[in-house]
């Protein structure tokens, strides 16, 4: 019905029936979600953690920050990969320590190769992350297990050959209760030590000085007084900066919130 004499003047008629629809739509979007956290690494940058695809992991082209064209996997091409497996693996947060660690709810992770065709996700250890960002310090990434109480050293070994979850707060897991907030303070020239401070969801904190080459962690609870209370906290130029709500005199007016600067002058 569709072929004719080309010699002749026959006219072949058609019509449309039905207007088709394209089947595709954006991965990121108000109805689909954006991705919740990004990092460079390798020359691209990586996101993950979208409403739609919490356990899926996007990576640019080599090069080009901002396109994420991935069609015929070529080496320069962006990457589209989900990670798979018995936990849970919705992603919690991205670190780009040594090598790409991928921290989900349910196991720990970590990205091999850097093209399309190479590209792996490699499962390390299986305790989940709590929803707050890793640290990385002395080489090594701190991060509190899903049940919010336990701080873990996420660590290279090579007697296993692969990354190891050490619990450096079983002697001290009393101070850590569902962290809200977590900051790195690295060594000044007073303090030869490294500070992790994390506030915790009832307003008072956890005080982390380590030294990893000479295996110590101490641990310190970090309080203020009846009526305030610690809410987030993050270091800029080396220092240490508190957001507080404070009500002094306890009055009906309610708290204030305050930006405090955290002084070594003053311990207490």
């Amino acid at each position: 019905p569709t072929s004719a004499n080309a010699s002749s003047s026959a006219v072949i008629s058609f019509t449309q029936d039905v207007v088709g629809t394209t089947r595709a739509e954006p991965v990121w979007s108000v109805t689909r979600g954006f991705p919740k956290m990004g990092v460079f690494s390798d020359g691209r940058l990586w996101l993950g953690g979208t409403k739609s695809k919490p356990q899926s992991l996007f990576a640019s082209r080599a090069g080009e920050f901002f396109n994420f064209f991935s069609e015929r996997g070529e080496d320069d091409e962006g990457i589209f990969i989900t990670i798979d497996s018995r936990g849970l693996t919705d992603i919690v947060d991205i670190n780009p320590d040594r090598g790409l660690q991928v921290f989900c709810a349910g196991s720990e992770f970590l990205v091999k190769g850097v093209t399309p065709s190479t590209v792996e996700v490699v499962s390390q250890t299986q305790h989940g992350s709590f929803n707050l960002e890793a640290k990385s310090i002395d080489g090594a990434t701190l991060f509190v297990d899903k049940n919010g109480n336990t701080l873990r050293q996420y660590l290279f070994s090579f007697n296993e050959d692969a990354y190891t979850s050490n619990d450096i707060s079983v002697l001290s897991s009393q101070l850590i209760s569902n962290p809200r907030d977590m900051a790195i303070l690295k060594g000044s020239t007073t303090e030869d030590a490294n500070w992790l401070f994390i506030i915790n969801q009832s307003g008072n904190a956890a005080v982390l000085n380590t030294m990893r080459n000479q295996d110590i962690n101490g641990f310190t609870r970090w309080t203020t007084s009846s009526n305030d209370q610690l809410n987030s906290c993050c270091t800029v130029d080396n220092e240490l900066y508190v957001i507080t709500s404070r009500n002094p005199s306890g009055a009906s007016g309610g708290s204030k919130n305050y930006l405090e600067r955290w002084d070594f002058n003053s311990m207490l």
